[in-house]
C-alpha cells in the first residue's frame, strides 16, 4: 500500500467503517480547459451532492436507484476535500465484512468512483483493472 494513501477500518457487531485519505492530484487536467484536479473534483463533487438531493427530496416516486441503494449494505457516506493538504476524504459506515464490501463496490459502483477517485494519486481504475489490483489500491 502506498505510503501517503491513509486507510483505517474498524468493525463492531457487524457494522464496519472505513476512513480513507486520498491525495489529489496536482496541477492542471489535459483538457481544453485550463481546470486543476481540484477545481473539477469539487465541481464533480457538487453535482453530484444536488443529485442525490434533489431525488431523495423532491421525487415521491424514484424510478432508479443510485448509487448507495445499488451497493445496499451502506448506512452512510461522506465524501469531503479536507484543505490544506488537498486530500479527498471518503468515510464510509457498512454492513458486513470487508472482503465483501469492496468486492461489491469493486462490481456495482466500481465506475463511479473512477470518475471520482481519477482526479487522486496514483489511483487504480475499477473498469481496467483485475479486483485484486483494485483493492490493494
Amino acid at each position: 500500500m502506498r505510503k501517503e494513501l491513509v486507510v483505517k477500518s474498524k468493525s463492531l457487531a457487524g457494522i464496519s467503517d472505513l476512513t480513507l485519505f486520498a491525495p489529489i492530484r496536482q496541477g492542471f487536467v489535459p483538457s481544453l480547459e485550463s481546470v486543476t484536479y481540484k477545481t473539477r473534483l469539487q465541481m464533480l463533487l457538487k453535482t453530484l451532492s444536488a443529485s442525490r438531493s434533489s431525488s431523495q427530496e423532491y421525487a415521491l416516486v424514484r424510478p432508479f436507484s443510485d448509487s448507495v441503494e445499488r451497493v445496499g449494505a451502506i448506512h452512510s457516506v461522506r465524501l469531503a476535500i479536507v484543505e490544506p493538504e488537498d486530500k479527498l476524504m471518503l468515510a464510509v459506515t457498512f454492513d458486513g465484512a470487508w472482503d465483501t464490501y469492496i468486492r461489491t463496490l469493486w462490481l456495482k459502483v466500481g465506475t463511479l468512483l473512477d470518475v471520482i477517485f481519477c482526479n487522486t494519486e496514483a489511483y487504480v481504475t475499477s473498469h481496467n483493472h483485475p479486483f485484486e489490483a483494485w483493492a490493494a489500491w
